[in-house]
């Protein structure tokens, strides 16, 4: 697989390597065709030393910012072009991202939790799901975010999961991660990144 799910967007404790940007400044990026004139504070330009770089089709905004400017903003979301992160034997949630699968079914709870390995509790699943109208009949499920836990540190000292939700905006990949308690409002999330993006788009 190109592209590994959660790792992409793990929270750290601290920020390295960040580039400070003058208020009101701005820069354009080109994704797939599309240009967007972004405010250089919403651009997450920090090297994560355990990921690896972006690739320079791609680039990272920030949705919501850090409490304290010293660590990692929460909720940052990355934009990719379909053809860095598009392939075979992926997940539902990056088959519907792709457009290879479509979505029957809304994004909203009730949510389940699943393990998708047997006997491996570091990584599972999140599906909508919409019980079966009919006996016998399966019931519909959407992927709509996958996790996997982090050791504790300074930040969160009891430690924590980390999940990324993965969908497409206007045929550009967005990947978003979020904690796990935060689930409820995975719709909301989503929703304000997609019109935070498209706002900065130029035609």
């Amino acid at each position: 697989m190109k592209w590994k799910l959660t790792a992409l967007l793990i929270c750290a404790t601290s920020l390295a390597g960040a580039v400070l940007y003058a208020p009101g400044a701005s820069v354009s990026h080109e994704v797939a065709g599309h240009i967007f004139v972004i405010p250089e504070e919403r651009l997450f330009d920090a090297r994560i030393p355990w990921l690896p770089p972006s690739k320079t089709s791609s680039f990272t905004f920030i949705l919501d910012f850090a409490q304290y400017p010293q660590l990692i903003p929460p909720h940052r979301v990355l934009v990719q072009a379909p053809n860095d992160v598009c392939g075979d034997g992926q997940a539902q949630m990056l088959r519907i991202a792709c457009g290879r699968e479509t979505a029957h079914q809304p994004l909203e709870a009730p949510f389940t939790k699943t393990f998708p390995i047997a006997d491996y509790p570091y990584a599972w699943d999140y599906y909508a799901t919409i019980p079966s109208s009919a006996e016998g009949e399966q019931p519909q499920r959407l992927q709509v975010a996958d996790c996997s836990p982090i050791s504790p540190n300074p930040a969160r000292p009891k430690g924590t999961a980390i999940c990324t939700t993965v969908w497409n905006v206007d045929g550009l990949i967005l990947s978003l991660g979020f904690e796990e308690y935060e689930l409820p409002d995975i719709a909301a999330m989503r929703e304000r990144a997609s019109k935070l993006l498209l706002s900065w788009e130029t035609h």
